[in-house]
Order: structure tokens, then C-alpha cells, then sequence
């Protein structure tokens, strides 16, 4: 874990890096037993790999006594001074997930059962076949040299071999954005208008997709992380 923070003419920077790892033997489990045990082990629910936060706020060099515009005045100067930008950064590695067969297998009334692994999982990383499975159309239309990694477990009585949080949902990327102008009246009192961003550039981070591997839904992915871009709107009045 890292952080570092810098100031620099009116700039500042506040960054924070996190690389960890967590194992433990079910995080939100029930009815496990100590038989069961190593059967469970795998990393967290919660496990995140890469965190990544970053943070800045400038106050732009312009208006009166500044770098630029240094000489201007009344209505000028009111116009080019007071400009803020500031913002926040965020990355984040996905969570784990477990692949899963619907169905008992095993005859223990268990829900969420385990497939058995029969090959390298195939990653296709599209909201409608994040990872492969024959069972979904969309992907073998988007893998169509794609074969399986998963499989129910031919024998009945038996769970699956495949393990817990094998695979890895979408990472969240994201940059929120605000802009801040100020018009002092007084040394106490002023105007201020804020336009701030969530989600600057629209961009998705989904959700993990349905992890059933034999059904037609298995790998597709139905909602996300992140809302879509919300542009806010503020004035506030210092007095």
C-alpha cells in the first residue's frame, strides 16, 4: 500500500496504490463444515488485487496579481480570476466470482454447485458473454472457435472439481470531474457556481455476469458498477 501527496503552484495531487490479497475459506458461505473446508478455500468475495485513487484540485493562474491576466480589473478580472479544477480517479480491479451449475448434482440440496473444470476458462469480456459458455447463443457468436471450460459432473452424487472465485468480473474505471468559479463580493462574502461530473466519459464497468454455466443466460452480464454520467449543477452563496 502507497500514498503521496504534492502541492505544487496552486496544484495539488493526492494519490493512493493498494496491491493485496485475501484467502479465506467462504466469505459468505453457509452450512460449511470442517470437512468442507479446503473445498472452500479461495480468495475472498471482497478480494481486489489493484486499487488505485487519484485526486487533484488547481487553482488556474489567472486574474489580478497571477501569472496571467495579472493586470486585470473590475468586470475583467472578475471574469478570468476564481477558476478551480479538481477531480478524482478511480481503478479498481474486478471481483472474483464462482462458475456455477443449476441443478442438485449432488443430491445435497445445496444450491449453487460447482461445475467440473475441463479446460482454460475463455475470457471474452462482452456484456452479453463475459466468459464462455456453449449454453449462451451470443457466445458462440462472438467466440465461435470457443469450447468449453466448464461442465456439469457426469456422475451424480459428487460436486463439481472447479473451484470458488475462479473468474473475475469488469475492473471499475472511472474519472468524476468538477469545475469552480468564484466571485468574491467581500473578504467573507461571495458567489459560488460549481459544474461537477460523475463519470466524465460515460464509460461502464459491469457488474458480474449470471455465473451459471449450463443455461442460456450464463455469462451475460445485466447490470453495472457505475451509473451513467450525471452532470450536477450548483451556485452557493458565502454570507
Amino acid at each position: 500500500m502507497g500514498a503521496a501527496c504534492s502541492v505544487w503552484k496552486g496544484a495539488s495531487a493526492l494519490l493512493s496504490f493498494t496491491h493485496a490479497k485475501c484467502i479465506d475459506a467462504g466469505t459468505l458461505q453457509g452450512g460449511t463444515t470442517i470437512t468442507m473446508l479446503k473445498y472452500y478455500r479461495g480468495v475472498c468475495d471482497f478480494d481486489l488485487p489493484n486499487t488505485f485513487a487519484g485526486s487533484f484540485d488547481y487553482q488556474l493562474p489567472f486574474g489580478k496579481g497571477k501569472q496571467f491576466f495579472g493586470g486585470a480589473h473590475g468586470i475583467a478580472n472578475q471574469l478570468v480570476n476564481g477558476w478551480e479544477l479538481a477531480g478524482i480517479v478511480t481503478l479498481r480491479s474486478g471481483l472474483p466470482f464462482t462458475p456455477t451449475i443449476s441443478g442438485d448434482t449432488a443430491n445435497t440440496g445445496v444450491s449453487g454447485q460447482r461445475p467440473d473444470v475441463i479446460g482454460a476458462p475463455l475470457m471474452v469480456n462482452n456484456p452479453a458473454c463475459w466468459f464462455y459458455t456453449s449454453a449462451n447463443s451470443s457466445c458462440t457468436s462472438l467466440a465461435s472457435s470457443g469450447k468449453d471450460a466448464f461442465a456439469v459432473p457426469p456422475a451424480q452424487l459428487r460436486y463439481g472439481n472447479g473451484g470458488r472465485n475462479i473468474l473475475r468480473a469488469d475492473g471499475l474505471k472511472q474519472v468524476d470531474f468538477t469545475v469552480i468559479k468564484t466571485f468574491p463580493f467581500t473578504e467573507t462574502r461571495g458567489l459560488e457556481f460549481r459544474a461537477e461530473m460523475f463519470n466524465l466519459f460515460n464509460h461502464p464497468s459491469f457488474a458480474a455476469p449470471t455465473s451459471t454455466i449450463n443455461t442460456s443466460s450464463g455469462g451475460q452480464v445485466s447490470s453495472t458498477l457505475n451509473a451513467a454520467r450525471i452532470i450536477q449543477l450548483a451556485l452557493k452563496l458565502r454570507f
